[in-house]
């Protein structure tokens, strides 16, 4: 989440001093200072109403996103959220930092529901596997394709503008396929040449091919591009797709979709 009084565009990739001298002495956390600041309530209220303004800023941009993509104005943010204009650029560079922002959540937060409902899976080729085809699944159901496209088209042009920190944002997803890579090779159940860089590697796959069918008009059936490219990687990591693709996990499949792509979609069909 972006912290207050910061824009996303500083989080990742960029170094928060020189090291050494007496201005890198004195911010240095965990400095006596620091500890004094800390504690006194007058900067603890400050945070927390900061802390507050952002959170309240994110869930306005949220459900302005949901209802009308990115064509809200400041002005339709200031109503939504109840924050002064002033105070949200206190907070954000612009409003493509905003977005920046609700696109790192919702990434973060379908990593973390794609984990929890994952947990119960026999095996980590089979969370691997509910990793892949879970991401796509989205493109199987749509009636149309408004979140799905809009998520695509955001996330390529902030790439564009922010590449780190869009590379950042999608490391809990990096981090998910890794760990089950990694379980899979100690159980000799598959064999990865290095877990990090395949994960990247994966995901990478996988994004593409959504980007793709977020807009082109696929000739086969979605689930068959599901499983050609879960084959794909599978047979990359030296395993058998007769052997990994037997567990039924289509009723996790529904809650694996992000909650505001079904928004966008009823708001369009209605």
């Amino acid at each position: 989440m972006t912290s207050a009084n910061a824009t996303p565009g500083r989080v990742a990739g960029q170094p928060r001093g020189a090291a050494g001298g007496p201005e890198a002495a004195r911010s240095r956390p965990g400095s006596w200072a620091d500890r004094a600041a800390e504690r006194s309530p007058a900067v603890q209220r400050s945070r927390a109403r900061s802390e507050q303004q952002v959170r309240s800023i994110l869930d306005a941009a949220r459900r302005l996103t949901t209802a009308k993509g990115t064509a809200f104005t400041t002005s339709d943010l200031t109503k939504e959220s109840g924050v002064a204009l002033q105070t949200i650029y206190r907070h954000f560079a612009g409003k493509d930092q905003i977005l920046l922002a609700v696109v790192e959540e919702l990434i973060a937060e379908q990593a973390e529901r794609a984990e929890e409902l994952a947990r119960h899976l026999p095996d980590p080729v089979s969370r691997l596997r509910y990793y892949v085809i879970g991401t796509l699944d989205s493109l199987r159901h749509a009636t149309n394709l408004t979140g799905a496209q809009f998520m695509v088209a955001e996330h390529w042009r902030l790439h564009q503008l922010f590449p780190d920190e869009i590379a950042a944002a999608n490391e809990p997803y990096a981090r998910l396929v890794a760990a089950e890579l990694r379980e899979a090779a100690e159980q000799g159940l598959l064999s990865p040449r290095n877990p990090d860089w395949d994960a990247w590697f994966v995901i990478k796959l996988v994004m593409s091919t959504y980007h793709h069918y977020a807009f082109a008009t696929a000739d086969e059936q979605v689930e068959d591009i599901l499983e050609h490219l879960w084959g794909f990687c599978l047979q990359a990591f030296g395993g058998r797709v007769e052997d990994h693709s037997t567990v039924d996990f289509s009723g996790l499949l529904e809650q694996f979709r992000a909650p505001e792509f079904k928004g966008m979609r009823e708001v369009e069909q209605r």
